[in-house]
This record gives C-alpha cells, sequence and structure tokens, in this order.
C-alpha cells in the first residue's frame, strides 16, 4: 500500500513517527512510511501534535487540516490532510521522494551499486574510515 492515497475530501497518508528526535523533519520512507522525526516525547499526545504542525507545514496548510485517523498511541499513524487532493498529493509525493511517486521500492533504484567490491572487509578498517575517528580514547574533546 502506497504512503499516499487520495480521499474524497484530500489526502491520506501514513507516517513513522521517530520521536524525541534531535533534528525534526520528514522523511525519508521507511518501508512503505513517511518518517516523520519531532522532538515532542510521547507523553500526552504531544509527539502527535508535533507530527501534526510538522506535515501541515511542509504541505503549506493550516494545523487544523491535518487530523489523526489512526495510531494515536503507537508509532505508526494515519493523518488525513484535508483540502485540494491533486495539489496535496503532489506535494506529499514529493515529500516521499520518486519512489512514492512511481510505484518503485526504496531498496536504491537507479545508481550506485552497494555490494561490496574490491577492498577491505566491513569490519576492517581502512584510511579513509580512520581518518573520521578524530576523538583519541581517554580524551575530553
Amino acid at each position: 500500500m502506497p504512503a499516499v492515497r487520495t480521499t474524497p475530501t484530500g489526502i491520506e497518508l501514513d507516517v513513522w513517527v521517530s520521536p524525541r528526535a534531535s533534528k525534526p523533519g520528514l522523511g525519508p520512507l521507511r518501508g512503505e512510511r513517511l518518517r516523520a522525526a519531532v522532538s515532542a516525547a510521547p507523553v500526552d499526545g504531544e509527539a502527535n501534535e508535533a507530527v501534526r504542525a510538522l506535515l501541515a507545514a511542509e504541505l503549506g496548510v493550516a494545523r487544523g487540516q491535518v487530523a489523526l485517523v489512526r495510531g494515536a498511541t503507537g508509532r505508526n499513524k494515519t493523518l488525513l490532510v484535508s483540502g485540494d487532493a491533486a495539489t496535496l498529493f503532489g506535494r506529499a509525493q514529493a515529500l516521499c521522494g520518486e519512489a512514492a511517486a512511481d510505484g518503485a521500492s526504496t531498496s536504491g533504484g537507479p545508481g550506485p551499486s552497494t555490494s561490496p567490491g574490491p577492498g577491505p572487509s566491513p569490519g576492517g578498517r581502512d584510511g579513509a574510515a580512520a581518518a573520521h575517528n578524530t576523538k583519541r580514547k581517554g580524551s575530553k574533546r
């Protein structure tokens, strides 16, 4: 099932919520759901309200146009966004990325291969990976 569906009153959007995130934002897809990271804690509906506000801001609608349909107490939520279905559908597909737009899977599509080629084993350390580790053991930096 796609993350975005049109309804007679607007669109339905499936999201997977990551509460207490250090950096709020939408995307990428997690399975067939749009990932929504919010800094609010999942207490007393704070995370739900933060998801509504984040989605409203990203889609360019008022927060009152975004309603929680399913998933009030879980990470998997379905939200109904009221408004012009065609416009909202296009904006939501842009948030979900091209995988949702053309119905393809999120396994990578065209681009560089993710299979390991010649080089160090995944468990080994090479010069490039070691260069990113600037913190020394026992230092207070």
